[in-house]
């Protein structure tokens, strides 16, 4: 025979879960913060890990031990992240090696200063492979979360760029060494984005530096310093 439900138990059910899920958050984030040792990391992964164990809660069973059931989300979610990064890593790597044979010291430090942002400079003579390590950049980047996709879109369209939904890949930027300073920097009559934006949260490369107009090079150094670009119109 069928099992009458009373009205409202399911929901009273499910309220009482989540309720006594939210009271492990704490350790959660504890365990967490321990395992990538990044406070955003952290939250993003407690997060994700109360959405799988909301959307799991049927499967679990009233009665047994719902923080150790928690815990095992949170060990797994963990667990696949590191993985995927883990699979991404050796892809991009071999990504490189399948196009520049040796310089093993340029591709570490090429690899460190995108990992973390900073900028790089080059130097060796003609033919060493500066330029081809240089053109293996747009794959080592990594993808732009949500909030800087939007950003990234928002710098196309105010440029007058075709945008297609939000901008997923990190912007790369080599513009060619007779550019002006006020193409580099932006202005102009109507006031548009220069490359030093256009590459905002991505990459500017400038092949063949010393070529370059020193006015050019010049018109950088207040958005290197300050990180970002003031532009003074006469009159506006």
């Amino acid at each position: 025979p069928a099992r009458n439900t009373p009205p409202g138990a399911d929901s009273d059910a499910r309220a009482a879960f989540e309720t006594g899920a939210l009271e492990h958050v704490d350790s959660l984030y504890r365990t967490a913060l321990r395992l990538t040792r990044v406070p955003a990391d952290a939250d993003d992964l407690v997060q994700d890990t109360y959405l799988k164990a909301f959307r799991a809660a049927d499967s679990f069973e009233p009665g047994t031990n719902l923080r150790a059931w928690l815990f095992t989300i949170l060990h797994n979610t963990a667990r696949n992240r590191a993985r995927d990064r883990s699979r991404d890593t050796v892809t991009v790597v071999l990504q490189v090696k399948g196009k520049v044979r040796g310089q093993l010291e340029a591709r570490r430090a090429l690899e460190v200063a995108l990992a973390g942002g900073h900028g790089l400079l080059m130097v060796g003579p003609p033919g060493s492979g500066k330029t081809l390590l240089a053109r293996t950049i747009p794959g080592l980047l990594p993808p732009l979360d949500e909030a800087e996709a939007l950003e990234a879109t928002v710098v196309r369209s105010a440029a007058g760029l075709p945008v297609e939904g939000l901008v997923r890949r990190r912007p790369y930027r080599a513009p060619h060494h007779t550019i002006s300073y006020a193409a580099m920097v932006g202005g102009g009559p109507a006031l548009s984005p220069g490359e030093v934006t256009l590459a905002h949260l991505g990459v500017l490369f400038l092949d063949e530096l010393p070529e370059f107009g020193r006015d050019v090079l010049e018109a950088l150094r207040q958005p290197l310093e300050d990180g970002r670009v003031s532009i003074a119109r006469a009159g506006r």
